[in-house]
């Protein structure tokens, strides 16, 4: 089974109630809601992380977007076995913080740090240290402004954003 890193912004009440409710979180994590507020990062921030150090980025940067794929705090400590559909614990970013995570994703030139990656993919495996896809620069590329956008929806419209691997 493949391991792909998941995200859905929500309203701050239906996280408060997924924090309650092992019912209601499972259904979120098995999208049972609007296509438009989930978004699948597939493989990519393994990618992005290696882009980012090969590039040189800021360590602040390469934290920033672990904490934008993986969380501040775990949404419902029961959600573990024997009732976790999913690898890991869903964790959130409260919709007060993501208008913060939004900005800063913002400021993140992956345009300079994809440019640190090989255009030619069998190089590329060798820059970042295991399998690459066809087009390693625009996935990496397009996958950090696709996170960056869907922070700026949930910023816009004051939502939460709950993440985790399935």
């Amino acid at each position: 089974m493949a391991v792909t890193q998941q995200l859905a912004r929500v309203t701050g009440e239906h996280l408060a109630t997924c924090s309650r409710s092992v019912d209601v979180l499972d259904r979120l994590c098995s999208f049972d809601g609007p296509d438009e507020d989930y978004l699948d990062l597939d493989w990519a921030p393994r990618y992005i992380t290696r882009a980012l150090i090969l590039s040189g980025a800021p360590a602040a940067e390469v934290a920033l977007l672990d904490l934008a794929w993986a969380g501040a705090y775990e949404v419902n400590p029961s959600y573990r076995e024997p009732f976790l559909r999913v690898m890991e614990a869903p964790r959130a970013i409260g919709p007060d913080d993501v208008p913060v995570v939004a900005r800063q994703l913002l400021s993140i030139d992956i345009d300079h740090s994809v440019r640190a990656i090989s255009a030619d993919p069998a190089q590329a495996e060798r820059d970042l240290g295991f399998e690459a896809p066809s087009d390693p620069r625009g996935y990496i590329a397009d996958h950090v402004h696709a996170l960056r956008d869907f922070y700026v929806e949930a910023a816009r419209r004051r939502l939460a954003v709950v993440v985790w691997s399935d």
